[in-house]
C-alpha cells in the first residue's frame, strides 16, 4: 500500500480520438515474370516517322490508350488526301447534276427536252453517289483501321492498345523504337 506522501493527484482528460485506416506495405525486391504467350509486340500497320512514344516501361495501359503516333510515308498521306480531295469533288458534282436534274424535269414539262435527257442526267447522279458513297467507305475503313488523326497540320497515326497491360519494354533497333507489352 502506498504511503500518502507516494500518493499524488491525477487529472484526466478527454479528447476525441480519429480512427484512422493504416495500410501496411512493404518493398521486397521482384522480378516480374511473363509467360511467352502472354507477350504481345505492337507493330506498325504502315511505314512511317515514329514522332512520340506516349508511354513508359513499366506503366499499365488500358485497352485502347494510345502508344505512340507515327507519321505515315508521304506516300500513304498523298493518297489519304487525294481520297479527301476526291470527295469534295464528287461533292460538287453531285449537286451540279441535281441541278441539272431539276432544270430537264422543267424542261421536259416545256417540252423543250426528252425523257432520255432527263433520265441520264438522272443515272449520272446515280453514278456519282455510288462512286461517293465508295470513296467515303474507303475513308473511313483508313481512318478506323489506321486511327489516323491531324495535328498541326500533318497526318499521324495513332497506335493504341489492343488490351488492357504494362509496357515491359521500349527499346530501338536499327533506328526503330519498339514496344513490347504484356496483359496483367
Amino acid at each position: 500500500s502506498f504511503l500518502k506522501e507516494q500518493q499524488w493527484k491525477t487529472e484526466f482528460g478527454i479528447q476525441k480520438i480519429q480512427s484512422q485506416h493504416l495500410v501496411q506495405s512493404v518493398q521486397a525486391p521482384a522480378k516480374i515474370v511473363v509467360p511467352n504467350d502472354a507477350l504481345r509486340y505492337v507493330k506498325s500497320p504502315l511505314e512511317g516517322l515514329l514522332l512520340e512514344i506516349l508511354v513508359d516501361r513499366y506503366q499499365s495501359v488500358q485497352k485502347g490508350q494510345a502508344l505512340v503516333r507515327i507519321q505515315p510515308t508521304e506516300e500513304f498521306t498523298n493518297q489519304y488526301y487525294e481520297l479527301q480531295t476526291n470527295l469534295e469533288k464528287l461533292n460538287i458534282e453531285i449537286k451540279f447534276q441535281e441541278s441539272e436534274v431539276g432544270r430537264f424535269s422543267k424542261l421536259v414539262e416545256q417540252q423543250s427536252a426528252s425523257q432520255k435527257e432527263l433520265l441520264s442526267s438522272r443515272l449520272q447522279v446515280a453514278k456519282l453517289q455510288v462512286e461517293r458513297s465508295a470513296v467515303k467507305r474507303t475513308i473511313t475503313i483508313l481512318e478506323k483501321s489506321y486511327q489516323l488523326e491531324e495535328k498541326d497540320g500533318l497526318l499521324n497515326l495513332i497506335l493504341s492498345a489492343q488490351d488492357q497491360g504494362m509496357i515491359l519494354n521500349i527499346h530501338e533497333s536499327s533506328g526503330v523504337r519498339q514496344i513490347g507489352r504484356a496483359h496483367v
